[in-house]
């Protein structure tokens, strides 16, 4: 009996050395992840703090980076000449410079904020750049507007109602609304006091071609010796082409095409192109047209075509 309760006393002790082996386990257990949870709060706060503050950091380096970029903005230029009567600049120049409304930037400013900066040149008292044949006229480097997407977009906003033409590693886009009148920017008007000079750029054929050959028959009925009229037969297709060249010879032609091409003349495949007095450019198609335009410029002969002139049916 005695060892029968020696042998429980044992297992008792046994039992109760045991749990108080795993209160000892669990207890250090606890302690330890505790202390792990500590740390690695301890360790992700400071590493937030860290990732926080260097991105202040390059948030700022990068502010610092725009404000004082090496990059030289692109450039767009708009040239226009301001004793220009009938050049509709100040359209172009409330457009680019002035706000459309409360809140919006102007072109111009928001040009700037792209890296764009526009540049407004009066050709008045200037020499005109050799690529610049008749204002008003927007002047983009090519390079530049492949490197800039703001610039890049502008241009193709223009180039839905203005002519490009290529110059040396840029192009020159000249509005095309047949309202739009242009001046030449090279050379001096060839008018006189009471004569007009008028030379016409067109195909030997063309759509409205018609309509303004009998438009300018009314007008030499009117103005008589005091019109000094031009044809110049210019063509954008090889057919045109050869049309100019069984027409006028291929001398004349040649000539022509050097003159339509260098003045950055518009398209005449619709209606024919006009330059009168060596200076305003103009494309007309009926007598009413061209009778706006020389009594522009001559008001001493503007009476003529109001007494004498009829407008063709």
């Amino acid at each position: 009996m005695e060892k029968v309760d020696e042998l429980h006393n044992a297992v008792y002790y046994g039992l109760a050395a045991i749990f108080v082996l795993w209160l000892a386990s669990s207890a250090y257990l606890v302690m330890q992840n505790n202390a792990l949870r500590s740390t690695v709060e301890a360790n992700t706060i400071g590493n937030d703090a860290e990732l926080s503050s260097r991105l202040k950091e390059i948030e700022s380096r990068l502010g610092v980076l725009e404000a004082t970029t090496d990059y030289p903005p692109a450039e767009l230029n708009f040239y226009y000449d301001s004793s220009c009567e009938y050049c509709n600049n100040s359209y172009w120049l409330s457009h680019l410079l002035e706000p459309p409304a409360t809140g919006i930037l102007s072109v111009k400013a928001k040009l700037a904020k792209k890296n764009v900066a526009l540049q407004v040149i009066d050709l008045k008292n200037l020499p005109a750049p050799a690529d610049v044949k008749r204002v008003p006229a927007f002047y983009f480097d090519v390079i530049d507007v492949q490197a800039n997407r703001e610039l890049e977009t502008y241009f193709q906003e223009l180039a839905n109602y203005a002519d490009a033409y290529d110059g040396d590693n840029a192009v020159l886009l000249i509005p095309n609304d047949q309202d739009q009148e242009t001046m030449l920017v090279h050379g001096e008007e060839c008018a006189s006091e009471g004569i007009a000079y008028l030379d016409r750029y067109s195909p030997a054929d063309c759509y409205l071609c018609d309509s303004a050959d009998a438009a300018e028959e009314t007008l030499k009925s009117a103005l008589g010796d005091a019109l000094h009229e031009s044809r110049y037969c210019v063509a954008s297709n090889n057919q045109e082409k050869a049309d100019c060249i069984n027409s006028v010879g291929s001398d004349e032609y040649d000539a022509a095409m050097e003159a339509y091409a260098g003045f950055h003349l518009p398209d005449s495949t619709l209606r024919p192109s006009y330059v009168l007095d060596c200076k305003r450019v103009f494309q007309a198609q009926n007598f009413q047209q061209l009778r706006q335009e020389v009594c522009a410029t001559h008001d001493e002969l503007c009476g003529l075509l109001s007494l004498n002139a009829t407008e063709p049916l």
